[in-house]
């Protein structure tokens, strides 16, 4: 019985140690996400594509409502860009900052 009320007490105590401990938020810098849309705009608006292997995961996956299959992984979506870009117009899909535009912000 004596070692029951000194181990729960120690349970109690490690609970709050750990729970207590002050959380790290991670994202992004306001210059990565400058520099992550500045890409996003050469992309598509340049047809820059050795970008998208600087700012893209090889095992990138593009869920999109319009197209039966995922694109999965990198070559085919550059593809995919290249399809889209020689299917529409030669106007250029953004300015310099497509989120700007619709008057959105990158949440950091």
């Amino acid at each position: 019985m004596k070692k029951l009320l000194l181990i729960i007490p120690l349970v109690i105590l490690l609970c709050f140690t750990f729970s207590c401990q002050q959380q790290v938020e991670e994202g992004i810098t306001e210059e990565e996400a400058k520099s992550f849309m500045d890409a996003y705009s050469d992309i598509w608006n340049e047809g820059n594509l050795d970008l998208v292997d600087d700012f893209y995961s090889p095992d990138y996956v593009r869920h999109y409502v319009d197209i039966y299959e995922d694109i999965k992984g990198i070559d085919a979506y550059k593809q995919w860009i290249t399809n889209t870009r020689c299917n529409s117009d030669s106007r250029g899909y953004f300015g310099k900052n497509p989120l700007e535009a619709l008057g959105a912000k990158i949440l950091i």
